[in-house]
């Protein structure tokens, strides 16, 4: 499973495809696995609204991004469950920038089968709304991971 970063820009989210990690998930298949490439809500076609956006640089900021991040992931992986051609057992995660952060979300609450987790340059860095700074600020990600569990 393979999740993407993010960007403050709606118009760049709303272009994305899974396309954008295509030649990895053909090196996955390659070696035997399934790659599932997962667009989070609010992401190219995906359903919804974009859902991880909420200011600068809280605690509690990062925390609810990390739960919805972490929730779309394990909907992700419940969706691969019922089908017959696949197996989360030994499912590996893997996620880029914001998809790093929520890679590592979702082993807070580790979904069955989950076997490991990777994280390339993940983290989030938001903009204040009020002065369009970007500073990870009082809000650090990873001490919201050691919150989360």
């Amino acid at each position: 499973m393979i999740t993407h970063r993010t960007s403050s820009d709606a118009e760049k989210r709303h272009e994305w495809t899974p396309y954008v990690f295509y030649r990895q998930a053909i090196e996955f298949a390659r070696r035997g696995f399934v790659a599932l490439v997962v667009m989070r809500r609010g992401f190219g076609h995906s359903g919804g609204g974009y859902a991880e956006r909420e200011g600068c640089c809280t605690l509690a900021t990062y925390l609810r991004t990390a739960k919805i991040s972490a929730d779309g992931l394990h909907a992700a992986m419940a969706a691969m469950q019922d089908r017959a051609d696949v197996t989360t057992q030994g499912m590996i995660a893997i996620g880029v920038s914001s998809g790093g952060f929520a890679t590592l979300a979702l082993t807070s609450d580790s979904p069955p089968g989950l076997a490991a987790a990777i994280n390339f340059a993940g983290g989030l860095h938001r903009a204040s709304l009020a002065t369009g700074v970007r500073n990870a600020g009082d809000g650090d990600a990873l001490v919201c991971l050691r919150s989360a569990g």
